[in-house]
């Protein structure tokens, strides 16, 4: 850990400074404001000294190092596991204690909520092109591939300091002997050629008297020429030492444009550099077939839908054409899916979905769709054995799976629920609200306890649950919550006032959240099937080619969770194709 200067007053106004050990100046900050202090200021003591202490160079990993990191980082995401378990593993693995400790503060704000990109900002101790290439990769929901391409650029940027600090080597070492030997023949050689000639009563060339006059300048002033000299060489340590030269030519770049343009990374001539650039600071380059990661939001500015070559033709070699620049080939029209890109088989790679009566029928098939496109996927249920079974065939896809008993209509245990989805898996992304049952017959001949056993179970289990995810969404900016209500909600029948009831109350609420949330970038939507095969009803239909199948309705929320960032569907109603 770093050791901070902090500047704080006590309650009684008395100013206190203190040094302190910490990730990060904000880690500090947020500490001793939660004790109840006014804090003034936090700095670093590296940054006090003339060219930064022991302590910023403990912080700061070498960029060789860094590279090394990311690359491990990446090749875990790849592996499957989710960002925060993958962070968990790297933590334990370094050996750098500094870099341990920032980790381990990253994994806990990613836990509460935050964005990977903010909780590496907030560290202080990494270049603002990284955390603007973690937040590329989350808005465009293509991580792995954003970050491939830091990893490369940033390659290509350690072998370019490493040859030209090789380069400079030589041209220093002629340009410092040169520097010795003219000093030493204007402060020695020239004022003893000087006095010659004042003993021949000669007259001085102009250039000789020039040159005489700098050297008893120099004799005169030398400890002032001294200590200027060691500022510069002091000021040159500080900058290669500063997380700018350390880290990226991008930095330095932006950095150094008091002394003009120096370089500018538009004129990169390597291919992989510039396309890397491309795509991390214009969103706009960003393949649109990549739309959702872990924490994607549906309502980023600036990310396309599609292509405008796609949204004007049904040509496909213009979309190709189009975006050969970016992946670095032209793709043909896919024959026998021999150019097809694995992440379009898996849109929802990274994200966390939960799914509420996940055990069995409409639960479990949209458990299982949302698994193989991608998500990680917890679910819930009362019936332990239909619970455990729905989990292994969830856990044959090959992604991670949480599944736990629950009674969502009860706070506490919709409460544990979402805490250990979130602690095992990572913060949740897409919600299903599908539990329900029925109770069918006149209103009339009902007891109170029926109406509450159907209300609590289709209707104020949407709300608790959606109640309990929605903060973690509102705080990353995404997510999708979908309930599964009923054209049940939209018509009414004989024996059927219950019901109805709980799923009319399902629609105005989805409606009403809808308008609440999408301003954070959620998006609340509802799915209205009409008759459904499974055992819900307790008979079997008489025409099983008149009913939908729980794979009708799986294939819904699938529309829902791959719609474009822009747009969301508000409400599906879903009928069989031959009328009942």
């Amino acid at each position: 850990m770093a050791e901070f200067l902090i500047k704080m007053a006590d309650e009684r106004g008395h100013v206190l400074q203190q040094v302190e050990n910490g990730v990060s100046a904000q880690e500090i900050r947020d500490r001793f404001v939660q004790q109840g202090f006014l804090v003034y200021s936090v700095k670093g003591r590296a940054g006090l000294l003339p060219f930064g202490g022991r302590g910023l160079r403990k912080k700061i990993l070498k960029p060789d190092q860094f590279v090394i990191f990311n690359q491990q980082f990446l090749t875990l995401i790849k592996a499957g596991l989710p960002i925060l378990k993958s962070l968990s593993v790297l933590s334990k693995r370094q050996k750098n204690p500094g870099f341990k400790a920032m980790l381990e503060n990253i994994q806990e704000r990613v836990k509460s909520g935050e964005l990977l990109s903010e909780a590496f900002e907030a560290q202080g101790t990494v270049t603002k092109i990284y955390t603007t290439t973690l937040l590329a990769g989350e808005r465009s929901g293509n991580l792995e591939e954003v970050l491939g391409r830091y990893i490369a650029f940033q390659r290509i940027s350690v072998s370019f300091r490493k040859k030209l600090l090789a380069s400079l080597w030589y041209p220093g070492l002629l340009i410092t002997a040169l520097t010795v030997m003219l000093t030493f023949l204007m402060t020695y050689v020239v004022p003893q050629f000087a006095d010659l000639y004042s003993s021949l009563h000669a007259e001085l060339p102009v250039i000789t008297l020039f040159m005489l006059n700098i050297g008893r300048g120099i004799q005169h002033y030398y400890y002032l020429i001294i200590g200027g000299l060691a500022l510069l060489v002091l000021g040159t340590i500080a900058w290669v030492r500063s997380v700018c030269f350390r880290c990226t030519p991008e930095c330095f770049h932006r950095e150094s444009l008091c002394f003009g343009k120096l370089w500018d990374y538009r004129e990169i001539r390597t291919p992989s550099a510039r396309r890397y650039l491309s795509l991390t600071l214009r969103p706009e380059g960003i393949s649109s077939s990549r739309r959702r990661l872990l924490y994607s939001s549906p309502m980023a500015p600036g990310v396309p839908g599609i292509p405008s070559s796609a949204e004007n033709s049904n040509d496909r070699m213009s979309v190709a054409q189009n975006e050969w620049p970016v992946r670095g080939r032209i793709l043909m029209a896919r024959i026998n899916g021999t150019n097809e890109d694995p992440w379009e088989k898996k849109p929802l790679t990274g994200g966390v979905a939960l799914v509420t009566g996940g055990s069995r029928g409409i639960g479990r098939a949209i458990a299982h769709r949302l698994a193989l496109l991608g998500a990680c996927v917890s679910i819930c249920g009362r019936d332990r054995a239909a619970l455990e079974e729905s989990a292994r065939e969830l856990a044959k896809i090959g992604g991670p799976v949480h599944s736990q008993i629950a009674d969502i209509t009860k706070p506490a245990d919709v409460t544990d629920l979402v805490a250990k989805t979130e602690s095992t898996l990572a913060p949740i992304t897409i919600l299903v609200n599908n539990a329900g049952i029925g109770l069918f017959g006149p209103a009339h001949e009902k007891t109170e306890a029926d109406w509450d056993r159907v209300l609590d179970t289709n209707l104020k289990s949407v709300f608790l649950v959606s109640r309990a995810v929605a903060p973690s969404m509102i705080r990353r900016g995404s997510g999708d919550i979908i309930n599964i209500s009923s054209l049940a909600g939209k018509n009414t029948f004989a024996g059927g006032g219950i019901y109805c009831a709980s799923k009319w109350g399902v629609l105005g609420l989805s409606g009403c959240m809808a308008e609440d949330l999408r301003e954070h970038g959620i998006r609340v939507s509802v799915i209205c099937p009409g008759s459904v095969a499974t055992d819900f009803s307790g008979r079997s239909p008489k025409d099983a080619s008149k009913v939908l199948s729980p794979e009708d309705v799986a294939h819904a929320v699938e529309a829902i969770v791959i719609q474009g960032p822009r747009s969301f569907l508000s409400e599906i109603h879903l009928r069989p194709l031959r009328k009942p």
